[in-house]
């Protein structure tokens, strides 16, 4: 008894250590050719049968077809495959029942295949994944196996390992599957983006060539003076913020510099419309004292873009403009909320504009913006 309990336990041993050999083997790879060779080869050793296989079954064409096997040597030329997709065998698999036959010629179920190669015993378990019928682990043997309820049971377990392996394999394959849909998808609608971008900034590139077009050049602000210098570096390719100047006649020049609300396209647009307007304020109404352009063009911008009271947009602008006559060495300036600063010996001397905005909802239509006069002394800046 105590020999017999000893070589039980040794049996059941073997089998954990297989079982655990398989776990571990389902875990390193994802191979799952190399993994279900890896649990018939077991099965072979552990049995020492003349035929291991795993058939795989294609419901689409309700048919087994082999997959992987392992014959303990050549001459068994047993087709189980054959065997498994007769009527009978077949029905019992779909049913997820096993087949075991211990006397296998005296079955009159089969054919001639059977007694050809001498088969005796043979056991099919149906290999089950989400409760859907995947394949059959086969074991045909010439000699009786006698299969007991404890090796069917190690053999089922087995069984469930491959569903765990084929199980692990498809759902990686599935998530790689989704993953290249995914990233395809995501490859394409960059591709999209990328080629709207590209007619964006085309546009816009455009738009600042519109945009630089209209600053004054540097050779019409020479005959004002010599002694300056330009900065305009907009925050993005085009602004809302530019620089204005006209020449009223020859001893009299205009200049402005402006911040109009929004950044970008809305920005530059806003330039145009200010542009235009200070134009047309000089050469067709011919105002040139700062503080009635301004409250001109205040009027303007307010008709021009905030006509409809009950919208949310609200577009105006800051601005300081400045006449400069030659002959008298004096500037007058009118602001909007924009200071002029003047460095003279070494003092800064800051003028601070009118809290009064141009353009708004808010800007009042009426209101007199301030007129402020400097005479400019030598060194003066």
């Amino acid at each position: 008894k105590i020999k017999n309990a000893n070589k039980e336990i040794s049996v059941q041993i073997n089998r954990l250590k297989i079982l655990n050999n398989i776990d571990s083997r389902i875990l390193s790879t994802l191979d799952l050719q190399s993994t279900l060779s890896y649990v018939l080869k077991e099965v072979s050793a552990h049995l020492n049968v003349d035929l291991c296989e795993i058939l795989m079954y294609n419901p689409e064409k309700f048919l087994f077809y082999a997959f992987s096997e392992c014959r303990k040597n050549d001459t068994l030329l047993f087709d189980s495959k054959s065997v498994i997709n007769t009527p009978y065998l077949k029905n019992i698999l779909l049913e997820t029942r096993s087949i075991n036959f211990d006397n296998f010629t005296t079955n009159l179920n089969f054919n001639k295949i059977i007694l050809e190669n001498g088969i005796t015993s043979f056991l099919a378990i149906p290999l089950i994944t989400r409760r859907e019928l995947r394949g059959a682990l086969v074991i045909a043997n010439r000699s009786l196996l006698n299969f007991t309820e404890e090796s069917i049971d190690f053999l089922r377990m087995l069984v469930d390992q491959s569903s765990i392996a084929i199980n692990s394999v498809e759902l990686v394959a599935n998530l790689e599957k989704k993953v290249s849909e995914r990233t395809a998808e995501l490859i394409k609608n960059q591709k999209t983006l990328e080629r709207k971008n590209f007619k964006i900034m085309e546009s816009i590139f455009y738009a600042k060539r519109i945009q630089t077009s209209l600053l004054p050049e540097e050779k019409d602000i020479v005959d004002a003076t010599k002694d300056f210098f330009l900065l305009w570096t907009p925050k993005d390719v085009v602004g809302g913020d530019f620089f204005w100047f006209k020449k009223v006649d020859k001893k009299q020049y205009l200049f402005a510099v402006i911040d109009c609300a929004g950044h970008g396209v809305p920005g530059a647009l806003m330039t145009m419309i200010v542009n235009a307007a200070l134009n047309r304020i000089v050469e067709e109404q011919r105002l040139c004292e700062p503080d009635k352009i301004l409250k001109e063009l205040n009027n303007i911008v307010k008709r021009a873009l905030n006509r409809d009271s009950t919208s949310e947009a609200d577009d105006g602008l800051d601005i300081i403009i400045c006449s400069y006559n030659m002959s008298e060495k004096k500037i007058k300036f009118s602001s909007a909320q924009i200071s002029l600063f003047l460095k003279r010996n070494n003092e800064i001397i800051r003028f601070r504009g009118d809290k009064q905005s141009v353009g708004y909802k808010k800007s009042k239509e009426d209101y007199n913006y301030r007129l402020n006069e400097i005479e400019i002394l030598s060194n003066d800046a």
